[in-house]
Protein backbone atom coordinates (compact mmCIF):
# COMPACT_ATOMS: atom_id res chain seq x y z
CA UNK A 1 0.00 0.00 0.00
CA UNK A 2 1.28 3.31 -1.05
CA UNK A 3 0.79 6.53 0.68
CA UNK A 4 -0.08 10.12 -1.22
CA UNK A 5 1.13 13.11 0.21
CA UNK A 6 0.30 16.50 -0.82
CA UNK A 7 1.75 19.83 -0.52
CA UNK A 8 0.06 22.35 1.39
CA UNK A 9 -0.58 23.99 -1.77
CA UNK A 10 -2.21 20.59 -3.56
CA UNK A 11 -4.37 20.22 -0.14
CA UNK A 12 -5.68 24.27 0.00
CA UNK A 13 -6.80 23.82 -3.87
CA UNK A 14 -8.72 20.94 -3.34
CA UNK A 15 -10.18 21.94 -0.21
CA UNK A 16 -11.33 25.41 -1.91
CA UNK A 17 -13.38 23.42 -4.37
CA UNK A 18 -16.26 23.40 -1.82
CA UNK A 19 -17.39 27.88 -1.14
CA UNK A 20 -19.36 26.13 1.93
CA UNK A 21 -16.42 24.75 3.78
CA UNK A 22 -14.27 28.07 2.52
CA UNK A 23 -16.51 30.35 3.95
CA UNK A 24 -16.81 28.51 7.68
CA UNK A 25 -13.22 28.52 7.78
CA UNK A 26 -13.46 32.24 7.68
CA UNK A 27 -16.03 32.16 9.60
CA UNK A 28 -14.23 30.33 12.22
CA UNK A 29 -11.23 32.33 11.70
CA UNK A 30 -13.09 35.62 12.00
CA UNK A 31 -14.99 34.69 15.17
CA UNK A 32 -11.27 33.50 16.89
CA UNK A 33 -10.01 37.11 15.98
CA UNK A 34 -6.76 35.97 14.16
CA UNK A 35 -6.36 39.11 11.64
CA UNK A 36 -2.76 37.36 10.24
CA UNK A 37 -4.73 34.01 9.57
CA UNK A 38 -7.31 35.82 8.03
CA UNK A 39 -4.67 37.30 5.50
CA UNK A 40 -2.88 34.36 5.18
CA UNK A 41 -5.66 32.32 3.93
CA UNK A 42 -7.14 34.80 1.84
CA UNK A 43 -4.18 35.02 0.09
CA UNK A 44 -3.84 31.10 -0.25
CA UNK A 45 -7.69 31.55 -1.82
CA UNK A 46 -6.57 34.49 -4.30
CA UNK A 47 -3.44 32.28 -5.48
CA UNK A 48 -5.85 29.95 -6.71
CA UNK A 49 -8.01 31.97 -8.07
CA UNK A 50 -8.27 32.21 -12.11
CA UNK A 51 -4.92 33.93 -12.88
CA UNK A 52 -3.50 34.15 -9.57
CA UNK A 53 -2.96 37.14 -7.83
CA UNK A 54 -2.16 38.64 -10.88
CA UNK A 55 -5.61 37.79 -12.21
CA UNK A 56 -7.32 39.08 -8.81
CA UNK A 57 -5.45 42.42 -9.27
CA UNK A 58 -6.76 42.73 -12.67
CA UNK A 59 -10.09 41.81 -11.74
CA UNK A 60 -10.52 44.41 -8.95
CA UNK A 61 -8.31 46.82 -11.06
CA UNK A 62 -6.08 47.13 -8.09
CA UNK A 63 -2.04 47.34 -7.98
CA UNK A 64 -0.80 43.86 -7.59
CA UNK A 65 1.68 44.99 -5.22
CA UNK A 66 -1.25 46.58 -2.96
CA UNK A 67 -2.92 43.44 -3.08
CA UNK A 68 0.07 41.41 -2.07
CA UNK A 69 0.33 44.02 0.74
CA UNK A 70 -3.01 44.09 2.10
CA UNK A 71 -2.78 40.38 1.62
CA UNK A 72 -0.18 39.93 3.66
CA UNK A 73 0.16 38.38 7.27
CA UNK A 74 1.26 42.54 8.50
CA UNK A 75 -1.75 43.44 6.61
CA UNK A 76 -3.66 46.37 7.32
CA UNK A 77 -6.23 46.20 4.96
CA UNK A 78 -9.07 48.77 5.01
CA UNK A 79 -12.83 47.29 5.36
CA UNK A 80 -13.54 48.57 1.75
CA UNK A 81 -10.98 46.76 0.36
CA UNK A 82 -11.46 43.41 2.19
CA UNK A 83 -14.88 43.11 1.37
CA UNK A 84 -13.74 44.56 -2.18
CA UNK A 85 -12.04 41.45 -2.23
CA UNK A 86 -14.00 39.11 -0.57
CA UNK A 87 -16.83 39.96 -3.22
CA UNK A 88 -14.09 38.91 -6.48
CA UNK A 89 -13.82 35.47 -4.86
CA UNK A 90 -17.39 34.65 -4.41
CA UNK A 91 -18.02 35.67 -0.44
CA UNK A 92 -19.37 38.25 1.79
CA UNK A 93 -18.72 39.92 5.21
CA UNK A 94 -22.42 39.50 7.64
CA UNK A 95 -23.20 40.82 10.83
CA UNK A 96 -25.27 38.79 13.09
CA UNK A 97 -26.31 39.53 16.50
CA UNK A 98 -23.53 38.13 18.80
CA UNK A 99 -25.05 34.85 21.25
CA UNK A 100 -25.49 35.64 24.86
CA UNK A 101 -25.12 33.83 27.84
CA UNK A 102 -28.87 33.04 29.11
CA UNK A 103 -28.82 34.81 31.94
CA UNK A 104 -27.05 38.15 30.25
CA UNK A 105 -29.20 41.02 30.54
CA UNK A 106 -29.65 43.66 27.92
CA UNK A 107 -29.18 47.58 28.77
Amino acid sequence: MSIEFYTIDEYAKEWMQNPDDVAAYLNEILNDGDEALLLVTLRRIAKNYNGGIRGLSNDLEMNRSSLNNALAPSGNPTIKTLRKILDQLGYEIQVVPKRRDNHAEMA
